[in-house]
């Protein structure tokens, strides 16, 4: 099968490689489309070594059943299904075979991850209905990433909102939050004024943080998709920013895989009582089936007009245009866009 490799940190390539083995109690998937990652694009740079060389990047995929282990016979061949598996990648591909786990599956080969957190090497997995297409459905993975930081800390009704970063995610964080969380208002903190202007005119936000009106008054909670951020002097550094305009005990949700050390601003943590708290990627915490029912949640929700999420829908790129793909991945997070581009291996039928 044909599939993108990163042989060496900044090269990734369209390349031959054997054909997955169908696992005993899993399937193997004929990839319809997948999206492109900060986590994919982060290893690719080698911000991010938590992949070993050489490895195929993508963990933002669906695809059709087209081959099941004996284990797995309850999956009849066709299915379509979209797969959550932390940041196991391998989507970037003309197949893949995995363990998928649904909301009622209990399981898995618990192992030590490079982080030091206890993983498996199953994926969170749920049904796509008929009516929904490919382009929404890579839509279910990144947002259930950003639906399960939410649920696992989420704001009391009517506070005062701030996401930090206008990427997909902190975007999907603001839908989220205006569709189930009852914010009295949504500020976001972006360098790029257009974001801001553009968001603004959506509705999905109500200022930018420089705002006269974002300054009146104290936030309650913060979610965090900036990524990697570094600065010389603390005062510069926005993270320091949003806590100093935080009200005591805001709660602060960290968000994201970033490829180095952040600045945090323990002073103001401690004197202030901000309450840190994230999903854990640890199974002994929050089993993969756990993940599926918040991936099905997803689901109805993409199904239902609470979410525009269209547009969330980037460029379509041909999973065969090795050229753009590989542009793609060197020029990502860069411009006014915050939707995700996907990479089309095989058009929905």
């Amino acid at each position: 099968m044909k599939a993108y490799v990163v042989e060496q940190y900044g090269s990734i390539g369209l390349h031959d490689v054997p054909d997955p083995a169908t696992p005993e109690d899993g399937v193997v998937l004929k990839i319809h489309r997948c999206g492109a990652c900060s986590s994919d694009v982060s290893a690719f740079r080698g911000t991010k070594k938590r992949q070993v060389l050489p490895f195929i990047p993508g963990h933002e995929y669906v695809g059709t059943v087209v081959d099941r282990g004996a284990r797995s016979l309850d999956l009849p061949l066709g299915t379509r299904i979209a797969i959550w598996g932390n940041t196991t990648f391998g989507g970037l591909a003309e197949y893949r075979a995995v363990r998928p786990q649904f909301s009622r599956s209990v399981g898995g080969d618990p192992s030590l991850s490079l982080s030091g957190h206890q993983e498996d090497d199953c994926g969170s997995a749920v049904i796509i209905p008929d009516h929904l297409s490919d382009t929404i459905a890579v839509l279910i993975e990144p947002m259930t990433c950003v639906h399960r930081a939410l649920l696992s800390a989420p704001p009391v009704p009517g506070s005062n909102c701030v996401i930090m970063g206008a990427g997909p995610f902190g975007v999907m964080a603001a839908l989220l939050l205006r569709a189930i969380f009852a914010p009295r208002r949504i500020t976001l903190l972006e360098q790029n004024t257009q974001k801001i202007s553009t968001l603004k005119q959506m509705g999905i936000i109500d200022f930018g943080f420089d705002d006269a009106d974002a300054q009146s008054e104290e936030h309650d909670y913060v979610f965090d998709a900036l990524g990697d951020v570094r600065f010389a002097q603390d005062e510069d550094n926005p993270r320091t920013r949003v806590m100093s305009a935080l009200s005591p005990h805001a709660r602060y949700v960290p968000f994201g895989t970033p490829g180095q050390e952040q600045q945090v601003n323990l002073t103001l943590m401690i004197a202030k009582g901000i309450r840190l708290q994230s999903a854990p990627w640890d199974i002994r915490v929050f089993p993969k089936g756990k993940t599926a029912a918040i991936m099905e949640s997803v689901t109805k929700l993409l199904e239902s007009d609470l979410l525009p999420a269209h547009a969330l829908v980037g460029d379509e790129i041909s999973f065969y245009d090795e050229a753009h793909v590989d542009r793609l991945f060197r020029t990502y997070g860069s411009g006014d866009a915050f939707s995700k581009d996907q990479i089309v291996v095989q058009a929905q039928t």
